[in-house]
């Protein structure tokens, strides 16, 4: 279940969309890559010592004790990684959810024209209040309104419970996101 979001909220995510996405993919490409860094840096410390005291010719009686304590404490350290690791991606995979689910939200809302237009200029192509007020031959309080009330549209249609799979398959396959 998706947290609720807000009207501000769905501006900072429409706003900066493409920088979030960025920083999310960037963020899983470091995970990945730390993860297979540390497995090696895991293995170089722990299995090589417990081989290496098994070649000495000085073998003491417990030294096949030792080697699976070794490789205990490996599979430990490494299922504690892998743990943190999956947890970090589904962080990352939610909110990448959320920006794609704010993405459609409004796409959908493209039927109300003025409202999306007004919230379009102004979210989307960084266009000032006051320069559509006058575009539009409206007041800046009515142009207001009108991005507030499109974006009060995007949160309640991203809070409903029972948002149509079919309207997020459908935006999906229009713009090749499947």
């Amino acid at each position: 279940m998706l947290n609720k979001i807000n009207r501000k909220q769905v501006e900072n995510i429409l706003r900066n969309r493409a920088e979030i996405l960025k920083r999310i993919s960037e963020t899983e490409e470091r995970i990945r890559s730390q993860m297979e860094d540390e497995g090696d840096i895991i293995r170089e410390a722990s299995i090589p010592s417990a081989g290496a005291s098994l070649l000495n010719d000085n073998v003491r009686k417990g030294s096949h004790h030792d080697l699976q304590d070794t490789l205990d404490r490996y599979y430990i350290l490494t299922a504690r990684i892998r743990k943190e690791v999956e947890r970090q991606l589904q962080v990352l995979s939610e909110e990448k959810e959320m920006v794609f689910r704010v993405w459609v939200c409004f796409c959908t809302i493209r039927n109300s024209s003025r409202y999306y237009e007004v919230l379009y200029e102004n979210v989307i192509n960084d266009i000032s209040l006051g320069s559509l007020a006058e575009k539009y031959d409206r007041t800046l309080n009515t142009i207001s309104v009108w991005k507030r009330k499109a974006l009060d549209m995007i949160a309640d249609l991203y809070n409903r419970e029972d948002l149509p799979v079919e309207v997020m398959n459908e935006f999906a396959e229009r713009n090749n996101l499947t």
